[in-house]
């Protein structure tokens, strides 16, 4: 469905939290938004001193229900069992580049 062919997150901040990090902001999935909180790892940086930047790594994970953003399609196989389940596991994989 090429109306919803895509997810929006807005950061309003991030916050430390222990060895980890929170991006805390909104996600926009088919038209409704949510606030959430994405726990996410930094890596780096690396040093890269030929061309002035530094690169960091981004890994992070969070775990929504469907129903919560209008996904509400479903499907039941002979035995039962959905074709869908509730709970989808977003992951993000990500580089950012810090010029100097």
């Amino acid at each position: 469905m090429k109306r919803f062919s895509t997810l929006r997150f807005e950061s309003t901040r991030i916050e430390k939290r222990s060895d980890q990090y929170v991006a805390i902001g909104n996600l926009t999935i088919r038209g409704k938004t949510r606030p959430v909180e994405i726990p996410f790892t930094l890596f780096g940086p690396i040093n890269n001193p030929k061309i002035g930047e530094k690169r960091f790594g981004v890994e992070g994970m969070l775990k929504i229900n469907r129903k919560d953003f209008g996904v509400n399609w479903s499907k039941s196989l002979d035995n039962g069992w959905l074709v869908v389940g509730n709970e989808v596991k977003i992951e993000i994989n990500g580089e950012a580049v810090a010029r100097q």
